[in-house]
């Protein structure tokens, strides 16, 4: 796991980034950021499956709803989708998101 966050207002929210986040010369990816509303029981994936490398993730402390994550992405290239190769983000403003 690189990055883990709780909800300030709710301790039962927990968010993981997978990956590790201080990637060296062998690294261990993951395949996106999660979140639990059970204290950590189960689990959703709710984004980034390519962002594989977390170094930190905040939940804004004046709306719980609003999730900050710092994704390297592939160590060794750019992220690849059918849309462009620039970092992607779980949630853009005017965009409905499920976290």
């Amino acid at each position: 796991m690189g990055a883990v966050a709780l909800s300030p207002d709710n301790p039962d929210i927990v968010y993981i980034g997978t990956g590790e986040g201080a990637p060296r010369n062998s690294i261990s990816y993951g395949d996106g950021l999660y979140k639990s509303v059970d204290g950590g029981r189960t689990w959703k994936n709710v984004g980034l499956r390519d962002a594989q490398l977390f170094s930190r993730i905040v939940v804004d402390p004046k709306n719980p709803g609003i999730v900050f994550a710092a994704a390297m992405g592939h160590a060794f290239g750019p992220i690849r989708s059918a849309a462009s190769t620039v970092p992607q983000t779980a949630a853009r403003p005017g965009n409905k998101s499920s976290m």
